[in-house]
């Protein structure tokens, strides 16, 4: 099915549609996706009792979505621009090949420190590249994955690394937000001292303060 939509008629087209033909809009738009195992069945349950699924008995993984579907034809095309806190800085543009090989880098680092299937890691970062390759490292293993707000509190960091019973955390050494530098390893050793569920904590370099 072509999701391009140009104006508002098309809008409108596809908006009757998914609400008319719900199992056939969404099968035709699941179809642009990439997936392992094909549904049974599209969509069952009720939205009153909010027992609803979607896909039953299909297999996929987002991350090879992100990435990998689009290998065979846009393999050195840019996937990531990333731009810098400093504009004398030139953007940072990534392939989806060297993007595929990033994450895969991660995952694979990621597996060797104990990380598995069902596992939470949470990431307590600054902007950085390393953020967006991680999360999908995280997504290749099947691992939950918890963004934290670089700009929050120790007590605020443990309190969501302890509700989301974390195993691994991954942070910088410090971040940069304009003209302030923010010690955010500092920030996570005394998150941790309040999260014993914490096994490991990973840093990522970034402004090359001196850590312990």
């Amino acid at each position: 099915m072509n999701n391009t939509i140009t104006d508002l008629s098309g809008y409108e087209t596809f908006y009757n549609k998914s609400l008319n033909n719900t199992e056939e809009y969404w099968s035709e738009t699941a179809k642009n996706y990439l997936w392992f195992k094909p549904w049974n069945k599209v969509q069952s349950g009720d939205f009153n009792d909010l027992e609803l699924k979607w896909f039953e008995g299909a297999k996929t993984n987002m991350s090879f979505n992100c990435i990998d579907r689009h290998l065979k034809t846009k393999a050195n095309d840019t996937a990531v621009i990333w731009i810098d806190n400093d504009p004398k800085v030139d953007p940072l543009k990534v392939t989806f090949s060297e993007l595929h090989q990033r994450v895969n880098a991660f995952a694979s680092m990621l597996k060797d420190q104990g990380v598995e299937k069902g596992d939470r890691v949470c990431f307590y970062m600054g902007m950085v590249p390393e953020l967006l390759v991680g999360v999908l490292a995280c997504t290749r293993l099947g691992a939950v994955h918890s963004v934290v707000f670089g700009g929050f509190s120790a007590a605020s960091l443990a309190g969501r690394l302890v509700d989301c019973d974390a195993k691994v955390l991954i942070t910088n050494d410090g971040a940069y937000r304009g003209a302030k530098t923010i010690a955010l390893k500092n920030i996570a050793d005394e998150a941790l001292e309040s999260a014993a569920c914490v096994q490991k904590m990973i840093v990522v370099k970034r402004t090359g303060d001196q850590v312990s």
